[in-house]
């Protein structure tokens, strides 16, 4: 007599089968492709381990980078021009690709013009002239601009001052620009354009209220001479 085998039974087998041929697929399968697998983890596992390393090695060379341009800043801001340059140097060598890079051009820029090295400042600043950033690139040609004039090269200056106006019409750069191209035609005996030049700047600038009275400093011969023009032509 046969024995009828229930349907838990069935199931029980089949699960048992399919576990046996999963089993079966798996050892093929590892003998196959086994040695890829491990390396395929060993290549991850060093790629994790290298990603871990640059990261904690560019994090700290970020903060030396940092420190060692704070401490160039200190020795500059107390006019310790021979001791700051060569720890900008070292930044500018060194970290090129940190963010405190083209702030340490900029202070290099500074540095250079302190000490009545003008024309070697203008090209220190011209390095950073093409960059987007608008507190390096407007920092660095408003900089330039005053290099030029020390260098009597007045139109120079008035293209760099103007290129500021273009480039960034509304940051405080370009205000400090029109400041100092006011300043510019005033040296140069052009009133007029002088006095255009100081009424761009806005009223919330530190520039505003030297600019008003440059102004009416300015407008003070033009009003003087209309009212004598008037008071003849009454007469």
């Amino acid at each position: 007599m046969v024995k009828k085998i229930s349907h838990k039974e069935v199931r029980r087998r089949m699960k048992m089968n399919e576990m046996a041929e999963a089993k079966h697929w798996l050892e093929e399968y590892w003998e196959g492709h086994g040695k890829l697998i491990t390396w395929a983890v060993i290549v991850l596992a060093f790629v994790a381990l290298a990603g871990y390393l640059y990261r904690d090695w560019r994090g700290k060379s970020v903060y030396q980078a940092q420190t060692v341009y704070s401490e160039a800043l200190k020795l500059a801001s107390n006019e310790e021009y021979d001791q700051a340059l060569p720890l900008v140097e070292q930044v500018i060598e060194q970290y090129d690709w940190a963010p405190t890079y083209p702030f340490a051009v900029l202070l290099k820029g500074d540095i250079l013009f302190s000490q009545g090295d003008a024309a070697s400042a203008v090209e220190v600043y011209g390095q950073l002239a093409g960059r987007k950033e608008p507190a390096v690139a407007g920092g660095a040609l408003v900089a330039q601009g005053a290099c030029y004039e020390n260098l009597e090269q007045d139109r120079e200056a008035e293209e760099v001052y103007q290129s500021v106006i273009r480039r960034l019409p509304e940051s405080g750069f370009a205000t400090e620009a029109h400041f100092m191209l006011a300043k510019l035609y005033e040296r140069q005996g052009e009133e007029q354009k002088a006095i255009a030049q100081y009424k761009e700047i806005p009223e919330d600038s530190a520039w505003w209220h030297e600019a008003q009275f440059r102004c009416e400093w300015l407008e003070a011969p033009v009003m003087a001479l209309e009212v004598v023009r008037s008071a003849s032509a009454s007469s």
